[in-house]
């Protein structure tokens, strides 16, 4: 008795991961700006999520995406300073 070939799995195409950059910015703009008036600028956690927005930025960047941000000031100050180092 010959046992039935068990079907090969199906092959996986890995896809480019979905950049969706205008929907992301705003939601780190949002923890930001609550962050900000909660606990203050020195506090560790915000300073974790403006190094986060940090490098999100530094992502849009390198794709050359930056047109695709808006102009809410905390993204346009840290654009600045990104793209103006001292």
């Amino acid at each position: 008795m010959n046992p039935t070939p068990h079907p090969s799995p199906p092959t996986c195409v890995p896809r480019p991961p979905f950049r969706r950059y205008s929907d992301a910015e705003p939601l780190y703009v949002r923890s930001c700006e609550i962050l900000l008036s909660v606990l203050g600028q020195e506090h560790p956690n915000t300073q974790t999520v403006i190094g986060t927005l940090i490098q999100f930025l530094l992502q849009v960047m390198a794709e050359n995406r930056t047109a695709e941000l808006s102009d809410a000031p905390i993204t346009q100050q840290l654009l600045a300073v990104l793209l103006n180092p001292p």
